[in-house]
């Protein structure tokens, strides 16, 4: 695994140009999410099949009221994991692209209250990849305590198909 606390190391990875390994966990070249629907702070390590991520529960995020957030966020942000883990799978020169999430196959919570300012360790996995569609399973964890686990299944629209969707959309409205 790379580990992200060496970031004056250089990486070549399979087809990929030797760059600063800063940059392979730059979020905005593995995700297309932004702020304030970014729901990860900090790729901490990463590899071809498994990725580990930092976030921090803030009072900006979705489902966030009364000094802390809706357990049921933890869903997006095993997504979002899921998407930095395909974008770093893809490599760097790859563009981040929008994906949908399809399914949740499986989740389990074990609590209903992320307090703000709560540091979360996500960790995603690739179960299976069959062309666009991927299978994701993700854990979260604050501190020793786990919070969520699930399997998640998303695609990655064909750049053709996507913009179809975005046109009649617009067209819609």
């Amino acid at each position: 695994m790379i580990k992200a606390l060496v970031a004056s190391a250089l990486i070549v990875r399979n087809d990929r140009i030797a760059v600063n390994e800063k940059n392979l966990f730059d979020l905005d070249h593995l995700i297309p999410h932004r702020a304030p629907l970014r729901l990860i702070d900090r790729i901490l390590q990463a590899d071809e099949h498994q990725l580990e991520a930092l976030s921090v529960v803030k009072d900006t995020w979705p489902l966030c009221r009364s000094g802390g957030a809706n357990v049921i966020i933890t869903l997006e942000v095993i997504a979002q994991a899921s998407a930095a883990l395909h974008g770093y799978r893809k490599g760097w020169q790859a563009e981040p692209r929008v994906g949908f999430l399809v399914g949740i196959k499986e989740a389990r919570f074990y609590r209903q209250h992320l307090p703000l300012k709560a540091e979360l360790i996500t960790k995603v996995n690739v179960v299976s990849f069959i062309s666009n569609f991927c299978v994701f399973k993700g854990a979260l964890r604050l501190g020793d305590e786990l919070i969520c686990e699930a399997i998640v299944q998303a695609v990655e629209p064909e750049e053709e198909l996507f913009e179809k969707l975005v046109t009649n959309r617009q067209e819609k409205v």
